[in-house]
This record gives C-alpha cells, structure tokens and sequence, in this order.
C-alpha cells in the first residue's frame, strides 16, 4: 500500500499534510492492520482513493472493511466535497467523541481536553508502579 500511495502523491494527485512549514508532509501511517491516511482533499481525490483501495484489493487479495472505516475532515473543508468523497467510498463520517487506539480521534476545544484522559491514564500507571516499588523496597 505505502508504494501505491508514494506513487499517487508523486503523480501530485495527493498531497499530505504537514504540520508546520519545517515538517515534511505526512501522507499515511500505518499500525499493525490498521492506516491512517493524510491527503488534501479537491474534486479528484476521491476518485484516487477510490482507484488505489481497489488497486491495494487486486494486488494483495486482501478487503477493506468499510464498516470499520470512517473519515474526519478540516472544519474549513468544501461540504460538496465532503459529500462527494462520503459517496463514492460508501465511508462513514467519524463521529465527534470516537475513538481510535483508545484517543480521542478529533481534537476538541483544546489539546489539554483531547489529551486529559490519556494523561490520567498515565498518571495512574505511574502511581501503581511507584507503589509497587516502594513496597518491595520496604520489605
């Protein structure tokens, strides 16, 4: 998949993000049978999406299951595009709140909000081991 991807995006029909003007632009990531894509979205990039996911299904025999896959956009992104990319992929639209690898997968109002529960989370592994070690060292 990486291959058809680098390809799609040297053929400039899609462009990753980037983050700030001295990052290089991200266009996917991949974790175990998991991806997450990264384009700008304009008129044509569903139908290139389109045309990979099937060119993926040909080379690899393997399906992608769309049941499990949803898309979220930039809030200034065109609705009509939107609309057109929801169609011609038969995709969802991810719901504000859902969650993906146990994060939130949109910000919210702040990253302090987005990230509290991880925080939390850590904070109270961090207190179990340190518990955990301050016991066996008192034995």
């Amino acid at each position: 998949m990486p291959h058809l991807i680098k390809k799609e995006i040297s053929l400039n029909n899609l462009v990753g993000i980037r983050l700030n003007r001295h990052y290089p632009s991200i266009s996917h990531l991949f974790f175990v049978d998991d991806s997450l894509g990264f384009t700008k979205l304009n008129s044509s990039t569903s139908g290139v999406i389109t045309r990979t996911l099937q060119t993926y299904r040909k080379i690899s025999g393997q399906i992608i299951n769309l049941n499990k896959s949803s898309v979220c956009f930039s809030n200034n992104t065109n609705d009509c595009i939107i609309g057109s990319l929801l169609r011609n992929l038969n995709i969802s639209l991810m719901q504000h709140g859902d969650r993906y690898l146990g994060l939130l997968a949109q910000f919210l109002e702040s990253k302090n909000v987005t990230f509290a529960g991880l925080l939390n989370s850590l904070q109270s592994k961090l207190s179990e081991w340190k518990e955990k070690f301050l016991l066996q060292g008192g034995k």
